[in-house]
């Protein structure tokens, strides 16, 4: 499905200056028509050490709830970065970028997918108007960006040498730097929703003394925030309940609201085994993979599911 040749025609590059700092990954997540969830992470600087380590790896959880990880990791002079474009090759597992969608095949062990994601509306990223956050303080920066707010999806999903055709929604999320979002926190969550054409966002952060969050609606191309730090008070954050692991706690049940315009709750049904590679920018204790169950009133509309997230442990 993908052409080679059109990766082998950018330009090429290895963007990590100091191997002790620098990252970059792309997360593409898609939820098929039958209610499973893949994940698939391109990942530049894996152990910020020399000699540079780059990763992919193949998440798949079926309607049961049941967790399938593929995880492959080389040096990475034995692999190609496009410099502008999401043109990736890694141990010839490809993500490629043309004008208005992508595709990607990835095979680790018998297990992988072939799939196109059409992009039903792209984020703009020129002036940083569709990225998240980039924040600059100094030499230390770091970037979350979506490219698209959703997608279809259509292809192939090969699990254990079982091929089976799919179809669904997906987005994909950029983040690269080389500072890190973890410091100062105990937990973090964050995931994403989708509200017909437009898509939630959500940050929450457990610190020491507080409770943090950003809730992004992302709505034909514009983004809207709803911040809870110590500086604003956009909205109220209530924790219902909360699960231990080892001596870490984490919230399993929360609530985000302002009254009269939008309400959030959403139910961590469950977390799955630690996960042996972590994501770059966080240099978290932890890592899992989780499912949550989410009910968002936004716009006198209703919308309710079920959506993969992230848990980070610090």
């Amino acid at each position: 499905m993908v052409k080679q040749n059109k990766l082998a025609s950018r330009k090429i590059h290895i963007p990590v200056f100091s191997p002790v700092d620098d990252f970059e990954y792309w997360n593409f997540i898609i939820k098929t028509e039958n209610g499973e969830f893949i994940k698939v992470s391109f990942s530049i600087n894996e152990t910020f050490n020399v000699p540079i380590q780059s990763s992919v790896k193949f998440y798949y959880i079926d309607k049961d709830l049941n967790q399938h990880v593929e995880t492959l990791c080389v040096e990475s002079n034995k692999n190609q970065f496009s410099e502008i474009e999401c043109d990736i090759n890694i141990n010839d597992n490809y993500c490629i970028e043309y004008d208005d969608y992508y595709e990607l095949n990835v095979l680790i062990n018998r297990s992988g997918l072939c799939l196109k994601i059409e992009a039903l509306e792209q984020s703009d990223l020129s002036d940083n108007k569709g990225i998240v956050s980039q924040n600059l303080v100094g030499t230390k920066f770091l970037g979350w960006a979506y490219p698209f707010v959703k997608s279809k999806c259509q292809g192939t999903l090969i699990c254990n040498g079982v091929k089976t055709e799919i179809k669904g929604e997906g987005t994909m999320l950029h983040c690269w730097g080389n500072d890190y979002i973890g410091k100062e926190l105990e937990c973090l969550i964050t995931g994403e929703i989708y509200l017909d054409n437009q898509s939630c966002l959500y940050f929450i952060m457990i610190r020491d003394t507080h409770v943090e969050a950003n809730l992004i609606v992302k709505q034909e191309g514009k983004i809207l925030r709803y911040i809870k730090d110590y500086e604003s008070n956009d909205f109220d954050i209530k924790i219902k309940n909360q699960r231990k692991y080892r001596d870490m706690y984490y919230p399993v049940d929360i609530n985000i609201s302002r009254p009269g315009e939008i309400n959030f709750d959403l139910n961590i049904l469950k977390e799955f085994s630690q996960n042996k590679n972590t994501p770059s920018s966080l240099k978290s204790t932890l890592h899992f993979n989780a499912i949550g169950e989410y009910s968002i009133d936004y716009q006198n509309l209703n919308y309710q599911g079920t959506s993969i997230l992230d848990l980070y442990l610090f």
